[in-house]
């Protein structure tokens, strides 16, 4: 799963933010810096420069990497129990495997699969 393998790769987090600051310059407001700070042990951390990017992007990159862990669980977790359900139908000859809620998650699991 390509989600797991840049995870895996990433620094490893917390990522701690700190407060973006627009840039001064000549007395004119530049573009916002943001830096999103991993758990290394050496003293520089990962810095990330967003240049004019919004707060709100800042805000979602530091969520993602820092619950990266947690969406790549549940994910497996839709896998396995669209997986056994689909077993439950099949052996009982329920039906079923096409219902509504079985193609949405088959629809999702399937944006994972890179």
């Amino acid at each position: 799963m390509k989600l797991r393998e840049l995870h895996e790769a990433a620094t490893p987090g917390p990522w701690n933010g700190s407060d973006p600051m627009r840039i001064q310059h000549q007395g004119v407001a530049g573009p916002i810096m943001s830096y999103l700070t991993g758990n290394r042990s050496t003293t520089e951390g990962m810095t990330v420069s967003l240049g004019s990017e919004r707060l709100a992007d800042h805000e979602f990159v530091r969520y993602l990497r820092n619950h990266a862990t947690d969406i790549i669980e549940l994910i497996e977790a839709a896998k396995a129990l669209h997986d056994d359900n689909a077993d439950y139908l099949r052996i009982n000859n329920l039906g079923g495997y096409d219902n509504h809620n079985m193609k949405r998650i088959r629809s999702a699991l399937a944006k994972f699969d890179d």
